[in-house]
């Protein structure tokens, strides 16, 4: 789960000539927004992926044509994807099926298997940065984060070197995760050290998989829109008879209702973002050790090497998704560097990106690349920022 979007503003990027009988220029139209419908489960209400997914339009007219596409596939991705419901009534076979089906092959839709093949191969190329299989270490933490300040203690070591030996070593993942293509069904394996099986948790991928997906479903209507997925996870279209500028913020860790600075989208791309400053909490015993929901598959801890990160693509919602959890886990721009490459080349894609250092007391430096750095306003920058630094 990541979170640490706000979105500002959406604006027209206006590239054509006003007719001469208008003196004055023709305001941008209201956008139109929309939140995908919550899951009735029993009793319960789930929000779609358990958080806010929002459509944005530029007029009622292409909101009435997106929304019942929009609506239908992101209920459906958050049944897919969620590991804390069965929805096997109504013929869903789901994370939590896999989970839950130890040792027998299950039969998935092609989606699911798509995005948990390619999970599995990020587990390994990323040498477990990201790791698939974190959900039984997860589980240890996540009653204590809050999208509050609050005090809390860490969870029992015990409980956590436990939950460790569920997380399966990438070059193990093979003989854990079995995919078999012809079937199209994915079985889960006991793994030695767990004692049992471990536990597939995909939210690191899910937002960013489903957005891309929904994305190319809508698209092909030819209007311009915008997904904002949890505020984590967004996609923005527009054609290229309709071109359109979208200015979105990244959020100030320092002051949560600002931002720390803002950038363009132009036309059309893919943005993913992580931060330490939505689910945490603050460790009693030191009140400058923030404990973040982004766990370090090798030690079970949260990582304080940076505080934000984000990563732009004009195509590849679960790359962005995946990266931008990754890059926390790695000390030097170096590591990172190298893994974005790495990244790049396995979806064959370009990758823009920029992450938050802190240097000092509500003081950092932003690394950008150059891509990233042309799209940021520079009007816009904190005062946090004491420096910007384009790497190679």
């Amino acid at each position: 789960m990541k979170i640490v979007f706000v979105i500002l503003a959406f604006l027209l990027a206006s590239c054509t000539s006003e007719p001469a009988a208008v003196p004055e220029k023709t305001p941008a139209p209201e956008p139109v927004y929309a939140f995908a419908e919550a899951i009735e489960y029993g009793d319960e209400i789930i929000p779609v992926f358990h958080t806010t997914v929002k459509l944005e339009t530029l007029s009622q007219e292409d909101m009435d044509l997106l929304y019942p596409v929009f609506n239908e596939k992101a209920r459906h991705f958050s049944r897919l994807f969620d590991r804390y419901h069965s929805y096997e009534e109504e013929g869903i076979a789901n994370i939590y099926t896999i989970n839950h089906s130890e040792g027998v092959p299950v039969h998935v839709e092609a989606e699911l298997y798509e995005a948990l093949q390619t999970a599995a191969d990020l587990t390994v190329l990323t040498n477990g940065k990201y790791n698939l299989t974190v959900g039984r270490l997860f589980d240890v933490w996540a009653d204590l984060f809050s999208p509050f300040p609050i005090e809390q203690d860490d969870p029992d070591p015990e409980a956590i070197s436990d939950a460790l030996g569920c997380v399966v070593k990438p070059e193990e993942l093979d003989d854990v995760l079995i995919f078999n293509d012809a079937e199209q069904t994915v079985t889960l394996m006991p793994y030695e050290p767990c004692g049992s099986s471990p536990v597939i948790d995909a939210g690191a991928l899910a937002k960013g998989y489903a957005s891309e997906k929904i994305f190319d479903e809508l698209k092909q209507y030819g209007r311009p829109f915008l997904l904002n997925a949890g505020s984590s996870s967004i996609a923005a279209y527009a054609p290229d008879d309709q071109p359109r500028t979208w200015y979105v913020g990244a959020r100030n860790p320092y002051a949560r209702v600002y931002t720390l600075y803002d950038f363009a989208i132009n036309n059309t791309g893919m943005v993913s973002t992580s931060g330490d400053d939505s689910s945490y909490f603050i460790l009693k015993t030191d009140n400058s050790v923030i404990r973040h929901h982004i766990l370090d598959p090798d030690t079970g801890y949260p990582n304080n090497y940076i505080r934000t990160n984000t990563v732009m693509t004009d195509h590849g919602g679960l790359a962005a998704d995946v990266l931008t959890t990754a890059l926390f886990n790695c000390e030097t721009n170096e590591e990172r560097l190298e893994l974005i490459r790495t990244v790049a080349d396995y979806f064959d894609i370009d990758i823009a990106w920029s992450w938050f250092i802190q240097t000092g007391e509500e003081q950092g430096i932003l690394y950008t690349s150059e891509s990233f750095r042309t799209q940021i306003v520079e009007a816009s920058v904190s005062e946090n920022i004491i420096k910007t630094e384009v790497l190679p």
